[in-house]
């Protein structure tokens, strides 16, 4: 018996077809705007992700710098047993890293100080190292690297591939995290933590605490200890050292040792840190994966402006200044090289022409050249390139150094001038942490007996300032000088027996060592290499854009 086969109408088929037709249409649509959407969505977070390319670094940097203080996290860097004693972020230092594309890291070191008698001094940690790490621009952590058994006491921790300990203590929650690190990276057994801790949350019953949360607490106590005095060590200066499990370290240096910071902390090992960074001594990651290090130039805003009566190439080379600050600045945090006498100078140009509470007027004016007869009966003409108003910071560069300089020692005597105000500037201006760093670096702009800056009308301000800016700053001066030859296509240095940077340490100290008290390597040298380019003599760089 043949079975009748059962004929669907056509229309029906029709419209079966175009049922499915329609569902198949909306599951690709929903799939492509899913696919979209999460696309949308990770370029959105890549492209905030603060980096050292990121074209607004340093705005955003400096909105960290106003949350660490608007939220008034440096009272959490103050010793709890000794007052006196304090940490405070080197902002002039940072660096930073992208973990996994998405997590931005930036690391500024903590830098130890003791106040006594109205008088801070910086404090050296030894076997131990304090970082202010701020995650993702808001979460901000005292960072404490330590070793269970330090090797040497008597030296500092070296953070370059560290192997060791991460304490990570937020400071808004108090929350703490303790990470392991080998070679600058989460070790093995860390990472083997973090798939336990998820395995134990996965277990966990709903609406109960997790498990590792409930019953895997660690207490963790540390002590911290000053020396009563400079010591044996690290040229004589007041130490202070790390003590894992409290014990007195008793003739260290051959010093006696007293009791400043304790802590007892509640940390849980089987607690995952999401993202962790790598050491801050790890040259990976610092530039979040793109870029060749370009550099974004610095807005100059109307913090320096020109007086509109000086010629118009003064700008210009002001310009050349500050890019080339900016320009050091960016690469040494890139390459991890911040720590070193090269972008001293450029960091206070940077304060100068990046800072809204700066106001300086650059001008010119005419400033006599002075003859005087020595007691030999020889003369001997003293020229003043520029001037600097002690109060104001406005400078003035002298018309006839103008006039006959080449453009290379012109830039020399702005750079000299813009010196002397970041010193009127920081001396009058900086406060609390930032104050404290300053006259920490620029320690003969003040008294040395109550702390307080030299007055405008002190005799020997002058003095005290050049003295400053020939032990502390002309190597970097030099650098800025470098930097502008290379961008103007100058070439080699003019004078054959040395190279064109220390060519432009000689520019500066022609004038320096008659200022400051101080002497170059070679002095005559220094002399007449500062005066090939400030009388554009034969040979020098010449005399472009000024004239």
């Amino acid at each position: 018996m043949k079975t009748k086969k059962k004929i669907v109408p056509l229309r029906r088929r029709i419209t079966n077809v175009k049922t499915i037709s329609v569902i198949l249409l909306c599951l690709i649509a929903l799939i492509m705007s899913r696919c979209a959407k999460d696309r949308l969505v990770s370029d959105a977070i890549v492209g905030k992700t603060l980096s050292a390319n990121s074209p607004d670094y340093f705005k955003r940097l400096s909105a960290i710098k106003d949350r660490f203080y608007s939220s008034k996290f440096e009272q959490k860097l103050i010793a709890n047993v000794n007052q006196k004693y304090s940490w405070i972020p080197d902002w002039e230092h940072p660096s930073s890293q992208v973990v996994n594309d998405t997590v931005s890291y930036v690391f500024f070191p903590l830098i130890a100080y003791v106040k006594e008698n109205n008088v801070t001094k910086t404090v050296i940690e030894l076997g131990s190292a304090h970082y202010l790490i701020v995650k993702n621009e808001k979460e901000f952590y005292k960072a404490f690297y330590y070793q269970a058994k330090a090797p040497n006491n008597s030296s500092k921790l070296a953070i370059d591939k560290f192997t060791g300990n991460l304490l990570l203590t937020n400071f808004e929650n108090g929350k703490s995290y303790l990470l392991d690190y080998v070679e600058g990276k989460v070790s093995q057994s860390y990472q083997k933590r973090k798939m336990l801790a998820l395995n134990r949350e996965s277990i966990a019953f709903p609406n109960k605490i997790s498990y590792w949360e409930s019953i895997c607490h660690t207490e963790l106590k540390y002590c911290t200890w000053a020396s009563d005095g400079p010591t044996n060590c690290n040229s004589g200066t007041v130490h202070i050292i790390y003590s894992p499990d409290c014990n007195w370290p008793q003739g260290n240096c051959g010093s006696n040792y007293s009791l400043i910071d304790s802590s007892e902390i509640t940390v849980c090992q089987d607690q995952w840190f999401p993202d962790p960074p790598t050491d801050p001594g790890n040259g990976g990651g610092g530039g979040g994966g793109g870029g060749e290090g370009d550099f974004n130039p610095v807005n100059l805003s109307n913090t320096i402006t020109m007086d509109p009566n000086t010629r118009a190439c003064l700008e210009s080379i002001k310009n050349s200044i500050v890019s080339a600050s900016q320009l050091s600045v960016t690469m040494a945090n890139l390459l991890k090289q911040v720590h070193n006498d090269n972008t001293k100078a450029q960091n206070a140009v940077l304060a100068l022409a990046n800072n809204p509470n700066v106001s300086i007027t650059l001008g010119e004016k005419t400033i006599p050249y002075q003859t005087k007869t020595l007691p030999d009966g020889t003369t001997t003409v003293s020229e003043t390139h520029g001037q600097t108003d002690p109060i104001t910071g406005n400078i003035k560069l002298n018309t006839l150094t103008l006039n006959e300089a080449s453009d290379m020692a012109i830039a020399a005597s702005l750079i000299h001038e813009m010196m002397h105000a970041y010193f009127v500037w920081g001396a009058n201006n900086l406060s609390g942490e930032e104050g404290m760093a300053f006259s920490d670096l620029n320690r003969y702009l003040f008294n040395q007996e109550d702390g307080t800056p030299h007055p405008y009308n002190y005799p020997e301000l002058g003095f005290m300032q050049h003295w400053q800016m020939a032990e502390t700053y002309v190597n970097s001066m030099a650098k800025i000088l470098v930097d502008i030859s290379v961008a103007k296509g100058y070439g080699a240095s003019p004078d054959t027996s040395i190279g064109m940077e220390e060519y432009c340490r000689d520019i500066f100290w022609g004038s320096l060592q008659q200022t400051s008290g101080l002497e170059p390597p070679d002095a005559a040298r220094s002399k007449a290499n500062s005066e090939r380019e400030y009388k554009n003599q034969a040979g020098s760089t010449g005399k472009k854009d000024c004239l």
